[in-house]
């Protein structure tokens, strides 16, 4: 990967130049990652509505499949029991 540069933390940087995939960035630099919490992924977002299969809105308290849709504007189809 030439032209993309990975953020690893410094105890990390000699092994990603050995270890399959990291090993394929030409650029591989330290970065201290102290005070990040979250990284994309769930923890990142929160749940704004909840709509059943026919589209109707529902409560978080529904059972079976709800569609989901996320502050980040994603959505994402779950079952819930």
């Amino acid at each position: 990967m030439e032209n993309a540069t990975l953020y690893v933390p410094e105890v990390a940087v000699e092994k990603c130049k050995v270890i399959y995939p990291w090993k394929d960035f030409k650029n591989i630099q330290a970065y201290d990652f102290s005070g990040v919490e979250a990284v994309g992924g769930d923890e990142a977002k929160s749940v704004t509505a909840r709509y059943d299969m026919s589209g109707s809105h529902v409560d978080g308290d529904y059972k079976g499949i709800v569609i989901e849709h996320y502050s980040d504007g994603s959505t994402k189809k779950t079952i819930q029991k």
